[in-house]
């Protein structure tokens, strides 16, 4: 009996050293756009909410769009680290705070440190959370007077609680989260 015992522990050793598990790609790219890619729309949202309670005239909230490209790598078979890239070019026609004159355009540049954590990967499914911290660069040109620009920059960041991947090597994805990337975030992921 324990030689049995033995013999069938020695050879489930061997066959779990010798089998292959699961790979998973270490590097992966996507590619997306992100509505609502305003570091300020949630509080617009929430000045809007207020308003409606006293009566009053809501603000106009614009759906802004950025598109951004990240690289990822697998440190670990749950966590990612990499780095993003977005841009977003938008035309205003109210005034501007600095110039105090109507019509300009923004463009936002946006360089962050990236990072996720997937909670769980099944076949072609992948579901995860995520986090980027870095910097905006940010250009408004007024358009009846070119030559007048203002620029800034500042910190921004991303915060994804919940982010959904479809496909094995080439897949879809769709998160929803807040900060630079918008409060949804759709795109192509290709892993490799």
């Amino acid at each position: 009996m324990r030689t049995r015992l033995l013999a069938t522990l020695v050879t489930s050793l061997l066959i779990s050293f010798h089998s292959t598990a699961q790979t998973v790609s270490r590097n992966e790219i996507q590619i997306g756009a992100g509505i609502y890619a305003n570091e300020y729309v949630v509080m617009d949202m929430l000045e809007n909410f207020v308003r409606s309670l006293f009566g009053s005239e809501p603000k106009s909230i614009e759906p802004k769009t950025m598109a951004n490209l990240s690289y990822y790598y697998r440190i670990k078979p749950k966590v990612a680290v990499g780095m993003g890239i977005g841009y977003s070019s938008t035309q205003y026609r109210g005034m501007h705070e600095k110039a105090n004159k109507p019509g300009y355009q923004t463009k936002t540049a946006v360089m962050a440190f990236e990072m996720k954590l997937y909670y769980q990967e099944k076949d072609k499914l992948a579901l995860y959370s995520g986090a980027s911290f870095g910097n905006f660069y940010r250009q408004d040109q007024l358009i009846s007077y070119p030559d007048q620009t203002y620029q800034d920059t500042a910190i921004t960041f991303q915060v994804t609680p919940l982010g959904i991947r479809f496909g094995k090597k080439v897949g879809a994805f769709a998160e929803i989260g807040y900060g630079y990337k918008g409060i949804v975030n759709l795109g192509l992921s290709g892993r490799f």
